[in-house]
């Protein structure tokens, strides 16, 4: 020490006499971004056992095995399982209930005090743990028992993915001042799989999910950059970086990345320590489950075999990074134009393009203005403007398609509704990307070729009342009624002296004229000889009941609304909006199909609203609204818009009445949820569902929801209860337009990767919660269990009551 006090007396001197140079030394002893990038994140002794089972995880057992395990000590493992080839999901889980069985019977035998008498496996269990172990732990344990598959065959072809961008990312983290470890965290998330998509609906290479995701990326009905591996890179390292800046420490970050920054703010504070083992262990929320708390091991682990694949795989051959040149497109074309332009083949064209939706390369939509499309270099020898000059002026679009929509109802078919619109059932089934003509769900909105026809079969037209008075129904709007009666909204508005379009009551009386006026009544059937100008009278006195405007099911106060204004945010709505009706209606033609609707496809604006709240990230974050911190999550969407259709949620009652349905799937049941505003402008919260989606929908900040519902920050919103809105920036129509499409995406992409093949029954007992349920045993979004059990009060489950549980397969082909 003496010593040391000597050298420093030279330094003190300099530091007195020349600061300046003090100063400058920091400044170049201070680590830079890219230089404390580079150091070995921690590692504590605490969570060793937890990498060591995820390294067994990834290196040890592939995807037909698994591993029995204890929960909460990873280094229990009771049985390496494997399964016969080609067992179904359902036969897994039954080989995998009956020796969780036989775990649990021996461990409740042993946490009973018997320790002699053993059988060979009993004893087997016990040696598990460590000598002179507590009957109360072991009894413990016996309620913690889990299975594990494997991911080595995963991993090993992730490792063979990652080598066409593994460059790339190793510089987009540095750029950005990450550590370079972290090009092992797409292992974690998608086994470096840039198409991957998750049950809860997180997508591409770095598995963000939508909520998240708009906060650095473009996602909307025609562009989803998610599955753009350059720009979800870019985005990943923004995000950790700025859970960094929070937390201040790149283990709890990682974590992050899939509790979202507030959770793990809120360990960091409760807990009184950044030390991850130490959270890992202690802290207690329903949120941080088993995916949370070991996602941090499973990156050390991924990280180890990262560093030296060699070590636990056989010698790899790396995907070579692509060469590409880039065009950016001047107009909105049809993909298949432009890739004959282009002179490359479609194919080759999509794959080269990820982000561009199912929708472009069907032909739905048209690649968009200003879009930089990827070519295989050398693919264009002559100049861009000289391409696209030559495109014929026919084929360059100034805007964006617009969708035609048409929701399924009872006793429909492909063949049915392609004949109905004068389509070819081919272009119908690729337009929708159904895997098969002879499977629709009653709900299901498919979107119609620009080509379709109106409807041959046309909705009866209306006639004024008698009295010229009409009484409001549930679901009727100002729009809807006019509409009907061919009236000006206007008109109807100030006969009645309204102060509000936007609001009327179930059972109000509203004028259909001016009192001066005569009224017109229906008549008999005219005959062929009636006049030009009484058919005149007639056709202005009635009219053919168009879709009405919005979705208002099981409500009272009927919120109304004006024209849609021009969309800055969302994409275009994916749903035909229909009323419900009260069941006292007989209206001749209400079993008459819905006529498809045109609807704008607006742009997005090029900076996102402001999110003033966190999102968590990975598919372990999104499932559930009622925790006890805010993370983006998924829901789903058709059965409330329809209540024309009595639809049974039964598979009987969903196939089509005159096509067989050839397929095993089984179809999922229409969405019972509520999507409209009521009259007093509230909703009811569905899954999925953050107070940060409502304020990005109605273009407010996420703080004044949080001042007019008197919440405070950190409360969420609960699933069932309402939550009052702010229409002030944007009206009602416009923001179940934008929720709606949400909702709908989300059952889109869940349903494009997996497919239900069965249902078992599933009875809650005490200590079940919504997120566990769906996302630790079951690993569903939320909204499709919400579809499964309408009758179940998600706000507040209790034990004793049968949850139906869909039994989900990823999609092979």
């Amino acid at each position: 020490m003496e010593s040391i006090r000597t050298a420093m007396l030279p330094i003190r001197d300099l530091m007195h006499r020349f600061p300046a140079l003090l100063v400058f030394s920091l400044l170049v002893a201070l680590p830079t971004p890219s230089a404390w990038a580079d150091d070995r994140l921690p590692r504590p002794a605490g969570i060793e056992p937890n990498v060591g089972f995820w390294l067994r995880i990834y290196t040890e057992t592939d995807g037909n095995s698994g591993l029995l395990h204890d929960s909460e000590h990873l280094d229990v493992v009771y049985r390496v399982m494997r399964f016969p080839e080609g067992a179904s999901q359902r036969s897994r889980d039954r080989i995998i209930d009956k020796q969780r069985g036989r775990v649990k019977v021996a461990l409740r035998l042993l946490a009973a005090g018997r320790r002699s008498g053993l059988t060979g496996d009993q004893a087997r269990i016990l040696s598990l743990w460590p000598k002179g172990v507590s009957n109360s732990t072991l009894r413990r344990a016996s309620k913690h028992i889990r299975f594990q598959l494997g991911q080595a065959d995963k991993f090993r072809a992730g490792l063979a993915r990652q080598g066409e961008w593994h460059r790339q990312i190793e510089k987009v983290l540095k750029d950005h001042g990450v550590p370079r470890n972290l090009v092992a965290l797409p292992h974690v998330e998608s086994s470096y799989n840039a198409t991957a998509y998750s049950r809860v609906g997180a997508a591409g290479l770095w598995q963000f999910t939508r909520s998240t995701g708009r906060r650095y990326l473009r996602i909307d009905s025609v562009i989803d950059e998610r599955l753009d591996p350059e720009k979800a890179s870019v985005a990943a390292a923004r995000l950790l970086r700025d859970n960094y800046r929070r937390l201040d420490s790149w283990p709890l970050a990682i974590t992050a990345y899939n509790h979202g920054a507030a959770g793990m703010a809120r360990a960091k504070r409760r807990l009184g320590t950044d030390d991850i083992a130490t959270i890992v262990k202690k802290y207690k929320s329903r949120a941080f489950g088993f995916a949370s708390r070991n996602f941090y091991a499973e990156f050390l682990a991924a990280d180890q075999i990262d560093r030296n694949p060699e070590r636990y795989f056989e010698p790899i051959r790396r995907n070579r990074p692509r060469a590409v040149d880039r065009i950016r497109i001047p107009h909105f074309y049809d993909a298949a134009n432009l890739a004959a332009a282009l002179r490359v083949d479609l194919d080759v064209l999509r794959d080269h393009n990820p982000a561009l939706r199912p929708s472009v390369w069907n032909g739905s939509k048209y690649v968009p203005r200003g879009y930089s499309i990827r070519l295989p270099a050398g693919t264009v020898t002559a100049p861009a403007e000289q391409i696209f000059a030559s495109i014929p002026a026919s084929e360059r679009k100034s805007a964006q398609h617009r969708d035609r929509l048409y929701k399924v109802r009872r006793g429909d078919s492909v063949s049915k509704i392609a004949s109905r619109y004068g389509v070819r059932e081919s272009k119908l089934v690729s337009l929708n990307n159904l895997r098969s003509r002879h499977r629709i769900r009653v709900g299901q909105v498919l979107a119609l070729p620009d080509s379709a026809k109106s409807s041959s079969r046309r909705v009866a037209r209306r006639a004024l009342p008698a009295d010229g008075v009409y009484r409001v129904r549930r679901g009727d709007t100002i729009t809807g009624i006019a509409a009907r009666y061919r009236l000006p909204e206007a008109d109807v508005v100030a006969w009645n002296g309204l102060r509000n379009r936007n609001q009327i009551s179930v059972g109000q009386k509203l004028r259909l004229a001016p009192l001066e006026a005569p009224v017109l009544v229906a008549r008999a059937p005219e005959s062929s000889t009636t006049t030009q100008s009484t058919r005149a009278d007639s056709t202005r006195a009635t009219a053919r009941e168009d879709v009405p405007e919005k979705p208002t099911p099981q409500r009272e106060i009927a919120a109304v609304t004006p024209r849609p204004v021009p969309d800055p945010i969302a994409p275009e709505p994916a749903v035909e909006l229909v009323a419900s009706v009260s069941p006292e209606r007989s209206d001749p033609a209400a079993d008459a199909p819905d006529e498809a609707v045109e609807l704008e496809d607006p742009q997005p604006l090029a900076e996102p609203v402001t999110d003033t709240h966190d999102h968590g990230t990975s598919a372990t974050a999104h499932l559930v609204a009622a925790l006890d911190f805010e993370v983006p999550k998924r829901l789903g969407l058709e059965a409330e818009l329809d209540a024309e259709a009595e639809i049974d949620g039964s598979p009987a009652a969903n196939a089509s009445s005159d096509d067989e349905t050839t397929d095993a799937y089984a179809p999922a049941p229409p969405d019972p949820s509520q999507y409209a505003v009521r009259g007093d402008g509230r909703i009811v919260v569905q899954a999925d569902e953050t107070l940060g989606h409502y304020a990005d929908w109605l273009e407010i900040r996420t703080s004044r929801l949080r001042s007019l519902n008197r919440m405070r920050r950190g409360s969420t919103v609960v699933i069932g209860r309402t939550t009052k809105l702010s229409f002030t920036n944007v009206d009602p129509k416009t923001f179940e337009r934008r929720r709606l499409e949400y909702h709908r995406t989300l059952q889109e992409e869940f349903f494009g990767a997996f497919v239900v093949t069965g249902t078992q029954t599933y009875e809650l007992s005490h200590g079940d919660t919504l997120w566990e349920l769906a996302h630790e045993r079951y690993k569903l979004p939320v909204w499709l269990l919400r579809q499964y059990n309408p009758e179940l009060n998600f706000a507040a489950l209790t034990p004793g009551e049968r949850m139906i549980i869909p039994s989900v397969e990823p999609r092979r082909g």
